[in-house]
């Protein structure tokens, strides 16, 4: 029994969920191969909050397996949840199977093992405390006899699999277990010969989930599901099926293809894991070396500094001390002569003052003598001191302030990082046919410093995208890590510019960056492509179209006096109307601005009724957002005072412009009030009209989201992004007039995820302007008048992206839709 209580050891590890580390309770498989209990794995789902940052969490369930751990990408669950995942069926047969045997061996031992009879355990299928005779694998219930007869004759049970208690049976069982037979077990349905899951019995019968008392022994290949002759007959009849013992060779063969091919990608990762071990010893190696060295370096300098600083100091104590010994000799001379002075002048003094005239008169003419002649001697002599007490330091040639600098000690350079390439200077910039225009490459290693002692080169090409021919960009080394590019496209429309690194024998692409060309000669739009809506619903025109959206194959636009949302096929074909006037579901008042969701259905600012309804394409509703009551306005959060246009970022939050209240509202996608924009930093926003969100991807990755807003009194477009948590103003443009450039009354607003351009329809100018999105005006096209053939409008209001290269607007005084080429 050693050997079968090791594989026995070994098997329930397998078979052990690693979450509640218990025997697998409904093993589910997930993509990864890792199996788990279907209520452990419930309680693993990851149903993110709604938030402007991550949105979507709600929106499909998701969890990250805690084996692999791998949080980049996390496992989306069918609609159904973790009960949808596919049930790891030869888990959870081995699994019942060592559950009896846990019952068997807890309701009594072996003879052989001399332990005394345990207790007996009484039935458990009924309210009798008769004592239990067998256990039925499939239910696990303790029967007793009365409830063993009555699981083989109903006909839900009979099929179960029971096993006796007998002291005899558990015997078997145990030899069972070790691979051995028993002549006259009492055993009517036993264990797998082997614990072991590659020594699984092969002709054990799988019974159908839908038909229970039926075998599955079929294979549907249209729906990968095994199946028996009952679900053929009623659900697979016309698909592609054959006998499991027939196909399972073949599928066996595609494992085995697929196990030597993943056998060979592990191989090299595991190449590739020894690499990155030994890369990072050589790493630790290297930054121990390289501290060393800066090390080394330092103490070089500061031995040598300190030599200098001896030096300075000798001969600082060589100067003092010269200096010194001559003061101390003039100190010792000049006390001298004045001892000689005092006594002169002490002794004629006391001679005057003491002695009798006969005794002054005798000395008196020596003493005369000898005070004029000291006088005379040291009367005009210098007494200054001979040496000063100046001496200086000179710094050496600035020395210090070099010091000072980061790298006066010298710099720490890395091997090139290409995800620190970066290209500065292209965002703002506006391209135009025949002119030339230059941005910067910067190389940068792992720590972000310039490559510039890098034997680096740059190379960089330009191509239209409508079949253009390729030409090469100039560009100059600045020697500091940046080159400077400059493009000359030849043509308008877009462009592509593939910039690459080239260091020693790798080379580094950038981009593509894609960039809009416009015509040298700009207001060359005169008419427009196509013009439709005339012939529209049950009264056989459109009458107000006010706001436009392209979903999928479709144009949706909403009409103000209709109270409709009419929908047309691109090339201008009346389809359908979706909803009518009024307060409830799929009913509107006044629908302005329309966006489109991730899920393509349709989000409606309903000025009339002060609120926002989401629709599908179908006309089926789907949401409101907003807590104002139809029909009446609201200043509080979530309430809107005539709401005029919508959009909706990639992760489907919805911004609304509340014009009446001056701010921008914004929601969940299931409508769930998330915020309010008012104030961009120390701005605040005035009559917030038209709104349209621009996804600027980013060369290290991820996205840049730019909100433009147009602020209809303001005559002006502010555009803002989120930063550290709050919506910041990046740029305001525009100015009030009714010559080229300035705006008045900017309604709608697109700005074009396509070309980069920034395009608003101008409510009092009748005209459409383009703006680049560094708020240089580019062109203005379009003027007053009713003509279809010309870029006539009469008050322009919505624009949405049609195509490639196209808009198409809302002209509402003239009830038609009017598209152009900008591109």
């Amino acid at each position: 029994m050693a050997s079968g209580s090791t594989a026995l050891g070994r098997i329930r590890e397998e078979l052990t969920c690693s979450i509640c580390h218990n025997l697998f309770e409904e093993p589910k498989l997930l993509p990864c191969l890792h199996s788990f209990c279907a209520n452990c794995l419930d309680s693993q789902v990851h149903k993110k909050p709604y938030d402007d940052e991550n949105p979507e969490g709600n929106r499909k369930d998701r969890l990250v397996c805690s084996l692999c751990n791998d949080h980049t990408a996390p496992i989306l669950l069918p609609s159904e949840g973790v009960r949808g995942l596919k049930t790891n069926f030869p888990f959870k047969n081995l699994v019942n199977h060592l559950k009896m045997e846990d019952m068997v061996c807890a309701h009594g031992s072996s003879s052989s093992q001399q332990k005394p009879a345990p207790k007996a355990v009484p039935c458990t299928r009924c309210d009798s405390d008769e004592k239990a005779v067998s256990i039925c694998i499939t239910c696990h219930l303790h029967l007793c006899p009365l409830c063993e007869r009555d699981h083989k004759r109903v006909p839900l049970t009979r099929e179960h699999q029971l096993i006796s208690l007998s002291t005899q049976a558990s015997k078997s069982l145990e030899i069972v277990m070790e691979g051995q037979a028993v002549e006259g077990a009492e055993v009517e349905s036993s264990l797998p010969s082997d614990v072991e899951l590659s020594g699984m019995s092969q002709d054990r019968a799988w019974k159908c989930e839908e038909h229970p008392n039926d075998d599955v022994e079929l294979y549907c290949k249209d729906c990968d599901k095994v199946i028996c002759l009952r679900c053929m007959v009623a659900h697979h009849r016309r698909h592609d099926y054959a006998p499991a013992t027939e196909v399972v060779d073949e599928y066996k063969g595609k494992i085995a293809k697929t196990s030597r091919q993943t056998l060979a990608v592990q191989a090299r990762f595991k190449q590739a894991i020894g690499k990155l071990h030994s890369a990072r010893t050589n790493l630790e190696a290297k930054e121990k070396s390289t501290i060393e060295e800066v090390q080394l370096h330092c103490d070089r300098i500061k031995i040598e500094l300190e030599k200098q600083r001896d030096v300075l100091q000798k001969k600082i104590k060589e100067i003092a001390d010269r200096k010194k010994e001559r003061l101390d000799e003039q100190l010792a001379e000049l006390g001298r002569i004045g001892e000689t002075l005092q006594m002169s002048v002490k002794f004629s003094e006391d001679i005057t003052e003491n002695c009798i005239p006969v005794e002054f008169l005798f000395l008196w003419k020596q003493m005369s003598d000898r005070l004029e002649e000291l006088c005379a001697t040291y009367g005009s002599r210098p007494c200054e001191p001979k040496e000063e007490s100046t001496m200086n330091f000179h710094r050496g040639e600035d020395l210090e302030a070099k010091v000072r600098k980061p790298d006066a000690l010298g710099t720490v350079v890395a091997n090139p990082d290409p995800q620190r390439f970066t290209v500065d200077g292209i965002e703002n910039q506006h391209f135009v046919e025949k002119k030339k225009t230059t941005f910067t490459v910067t190389c940068r290693d792992i720590a972000g410093n310039t490559l510039s002692e890098h034997q680096l080169t740059v190379k960089a090409e330009i191509q239209a995208e409508k079949g253009g021919t390729t030409a090469q960009c100039q560009v100059v080394n600045n020697q500091n890590g940046t080159f400077s590019v400059t493009v000359n496209p030849q043509t308008h429309g877009l462009h592509q510019i593939a910039v690459s690194v080239v260091i020693g024998d790798k080379t580094y692409p950038i981009g593509p960056l894609r960039i809009a060309v416009s015509p040298a000669h700009r207001c060359n739009i005169t008419a427009p492509t196509h013009v439709f809506g005339k012939e529209a619903a049950s009264e056989k025109k459109m009458r107000n179209p006010w706001g436009i959206a392209v979903i999928k194959e479709e144009i949706v636009v909403s009409d103000v006096d209709m109270n409709c949302l009419l929908v047309f096929s691109k090339e201008g074909i009346y389809s359908r109307k979706i909803g009518k006037n009024g307060v409830g579901k799929v009913e509107f008042k006044s629908p302005r601005g329309l966006a489109c969701t991730p899920d393509d259905s349709i989000i409606v600012a309903e000025k009339g009724n002060h609120r926002l309804q989401e629709v599908t394409l179908g006309g089926v509703f789907v949401r409101f957002f907003g807590t104002s009551e139809a029909g009446k306005p609201g200043s509080e959060k979530g309430q809107f005072n005539g709401p005029s246009c919508v959009a909706v970022n990639s992760k489907g939050i919805v911004f609304a412009t509340d014009s009446q209240n001056d701010r921008i509202q914004y929601f969940k996608p299931n409508g769930e009030f998330l915020g309010i924009i008012r104030k961009l930093g120390q701005e605040v926003l005035k009559d917030p009209y038209g709104i349209s969100i621009y996804r600027q991807s980013q060369l290290q990755g991820g996205e840049r989201e730019l909100i433009f807003v147009t602020e209809r009194s303001e005559n002006r477009i502010r555009c803002f992004e989120k930063k550290g948590g709050m919506y910041v103003s990046v740029k305001t443009f525009g100015e009030s007039g009714v010559v080229k450039g300035p705006l008045v009354q900017p309604v709608g607003i697109l700005a074009d995820q396509r070309s980069g351009y920034v395009v608003v329809a101008e409510f009092q100018n009748q005209r459409i302007s383009i703006f680049s999105r560094s708020g240089e005006h580019i062109y203005s096209f379009g003027e007053r008048g009713s003509d279809t053939g010309a870029a006539h409008f009469h008050n322009p209001m919505s624009i949405a992206a049609l195509g490639k290269s196209s808009i198409i607007v809302t002209d509402c005084g003239n009830g038609r839709l009017k598209t152009f080429c900008i591109i």
